[in-house]
Formats: C-alpha cells, structure tokens, sequence
C-alpha cells in the first residue's frame, strides 16, 4: 500500500474496536489490528501473525474469499506453528479444530514462492481436544482406530472401525483427569496426545 510501512502508520492501519467476539487479525507490536497496510514493493519473505480468539472449541477454517492484485499470481500460505503444517489458502481453506481462548503465536501468513525443504505442506492433521461433550478427534484423513489410555496405561477406551472423519468418545466417565489418546488414520499416520477430560 503507498504510505505505508511494516510498523504502525496512522490513518492506514485500524486496531480492534471489539474484542469480546471470536476474530481473526495480524498481530503487531503485541496489538491486534483488523487492518494492517504493508510497504511496497512487496516483499515475499514477509510474514505477519495472525492472532485467534476462540469463545468454544470446535473446528474452524481459514479461507481466502477473494483476491486481486499481486495476490492473482502471489502464493498466500497459513503456517500453524502449532502442528506445523504449511496450507496453500489459495488452493482450499485451512480446516483446524482449537481449544477456546487467544491464540497470538499459532498461525502466520507467508508468501514464499517456493518453501524450504523443512517447510511441508502437510496433506494430512490430527486434532485431539476435550469439552462438554468428550473426546472430539478430528482429522483431515479418515480416522481408523482410536484408543485411550489413562496415565497408568490401561485401555479405557477402544474402536478399530471408525471410518470417519470426526469422532467423539463420550463414552469415558468425565474427571478432569489425564487421559492418553492415540489416533491411527486410514494411512497408518499415529498421532498420540495427552487430554484432560
């Protein structure tokens, strides 16, 4: 944008006026904007975090509505620092599910043309959380088995035939205790994480 530049530029970049919503906004100086001009020329090695804030947990998306400019022919990546995974926003939203609360360090957008080779763009993610209505698995392949473990490593839950893409396991009595649960999906790929539940 003419005028403006990678720090704050009055008249050019607008703060949240909100902030008791869920919203999505580029994080600068430790500050959430709504609106961030940036410098030309462009530069593709920029990256700008982008801040989350989450009322419920669930699943959600990021998505490009549109584009035009330099954006018709630039490459707009999402990069969860979470579960590193690099997603062309270009090609499809970027499906993820969250715990509530703000997210200031999670995601980044990045324009590099071509990503290093410890930068993948993963076709494939697992998330794992708990809330009112238990175990939430969701996963951008199909889930085969799930299987919980408590912290003594017994089974207390298991299904070799889910078939599905997102699952719940009501099933386990609620006790705010820590549970192990282990994800295999339709390729083979394990993910185990540590829920309270």
């Amino acid at each position: 944008m003419e005028g403006a530049t990678s720090a704050v530029d009055l008249a050019i970049d607008g703060k949240i006026l909100d902030d008791t919503k869920p919203m999505i906004y580029s994080v600068l100086n430790n500050e959430a904007y709504v609106i961030q001009g940036k410098a030309l020329p462009f530069n593709d090695e920029d990256i700008v975090p982008v801040g989350l804030k989450v009322l419920e947990a669930g699943n959600y998306n990021i998505a490009i509505e549109t584009f035009d400019g330099l954006f018709d022919t630039q490459n707009v990546y999402l990069k969860d620092n979470q579960l590193n995974i690099i997603h062309d926003l270009k090609q499809s939203p970027y499906d993820f599910t969250s715990a509530a609360g703000v997210f200031e360090n999670r995601f980044e957008l990045v324009y590099k043309s071509t990503l290093s080779q410890d930068e993948v763009i993963a076709e494939n993610h697992v998330s794992i959380y708990s809330n009112e209505q238990g175990i939430q698995v969701s996963s951008s392949k199909t889930i085969q088995e799930v299987v919980i473990y408590d912290v003594l490593g017994r089974v207390l839950y298991q299904d070799y035939t889910i078939n599905k893409e997102n699952f719940t396991i009501q099933s386990i009595l609620k006790a705010n205790q820590a549970l192990i649960v282990k994800v295999k999906d339709n390729n083979g790929v394990v993910k185990t994480e540590k829920v309270i539940y």
